[in-house]
């Protein structure tokens, strides 16, 4: 058999068959390795400790995904209702004011609204922190793709985080009593079946 690499980088094993099958185990295919998880020599102590910390990592990582999503969706929801509304509208009226500026027999009176309209549509932006009418409703739109967070699954998130790393300090507690040595012989017991 010959060690070999995929393009993706991971290493392989071939055989001498051309599908490059050595012994049912395909270079494409991950090779399970046990580890000490697997093993029969594991003691219970080990296991709860194992147990214990993949509790406490699933917990951290669950309660990091609920707070990003959280606070994506509340990056997107910063608009203010009230000043989304007044945007909306000084917008309107800009581009009905441009209209009747850009006429033939326009007057200095329109072009002064338009002026006028601008600033208000510049001050309106700059309360919501957008550049331009365009990105505003660029953010806007991507406010409604983005899903609420439900604030119950960040608090139970946090629940288990908590649980877990209570748990986590139980097992680390534990007193683990000495292994008996295979020179010891164990207690016996005596059962009397009669």
């Amino acid at each position: 058999m010959a060690m070999t690499h995929d393009p993706t980088g991971a290493p392989g094993l071939t055989g001498d068959r051309p599908d490059g099958d050595a012994s049912g185990v395909r270079s494409d295919e991950p090779v399970v390795v046990p580890g000490p998880a697997d093993s029969t020599s594991v003691s219970w102590a080990e296991r709860e400790i194992v147990d214990s910390l993949h509790r406490l990592a699933r917990a951290q990582a669950q309660l990091a995904a609920a707070e990003a999503q959280a606070e994506a969706a509340a990056d997107q929801a910063r608009f203010d209702q009230v000043d989304a509304e007044r945007l909306e509208q000084v917008h309107a009226e800009l581009l009905a004011a441009e209209a009747r500026a850009a006429s033939r027999f326009a007057k200095g009176s329109a072009r002064q609204r338009v002026r006028e309209l601008e600033m208000a549509e510049r001050l309106v932006l700059e309360r919501l922190g957008a550049p331009s009418y365009e990105e505003f409703r660029a953010r806007a739109a991507q406010a409604s793709s983005v899903p609420a967070a439900d604030p119950d699954v960040v608090a139970f998130a946090r629940r288990e985080l908590d649980a877990a790393r209570s748990a986590w300090l139980e097992v680390q507690s534990i007193e683990i009593p000495p292994s008996a040595s295979p020179s010891t012989p164990a207690s016996t017991f005596e059962i009397d079946l009669t």
